[in-house]
């Protein structure tokens, strides 16, 4: 199992990679992950308006002791159509920026719960049953899958 630490370092690795991809050109970041696939630049770009939905929404949340407003279901589709739509009106370092500071928002917030926080069970807005910690770490195998299809490309 791994610690509270391990994870949110996990989580972290995303700012890294992200800081590699500035080395590629803006049209570069144009490049569609496959046939009828979205590009770089809208991968990318959906990862910044999840971590500021993440931060805004369940970890704020959480450290607040306020509902939780993270929901299940086919709002998911309509939030990355429109995150997709939002990085392709952004310029590759506008985007590299939001993803900086949204990822480094998120990470401290994690921080800041306390370890009896990161584990309790919480319900989602459709009542369902969430644990922080669960959540992050399935967000970062999230990352990795989007990390693995950006670099079979670039």
């Amino acid at each position: 199992m791994s610690t509270k630490n391990e994870i949110i370092l996990g989580y972290g690795e995303w700012i890294n990679f992200a800081k590699n991809l500035n080395k590629y050109e803006e049209q570069s970041w144009l490049t569609p992950l496959g046939p009828d696939k979205w590009t770089v630049k809208e991968v990318v770009g959906h990862i910044v308006l999840w971590d500021k939905y993440i931060h805004d929404e369940v970890t704020r949340a959480i450290l607040h002791n306020s509902p939780l407003g993270l929901s299940d279901g086919e709002e998911i589709q309509e939030f990355n159509r429109k995150a997709g739509e939002w990085a392709l009106s952004k310029t590759k370092d506008e985007i590299l920026v939001d993803l900086i500071s949204s990822r480094e928002a998120v990470l401290e917030d994690l921080r800041a719960i306390p370890e009896e926080a990161f584990t309790n069970v919480y319900n989602d807005v459709d009542g369902n049953p969430f644990v922080l910690k669960d959540f992050i770490v399935e967000m970062t195998r999230h990352d990795h899958h989007h990390m693995g299809q950006v670099e079979r490309v670039l």
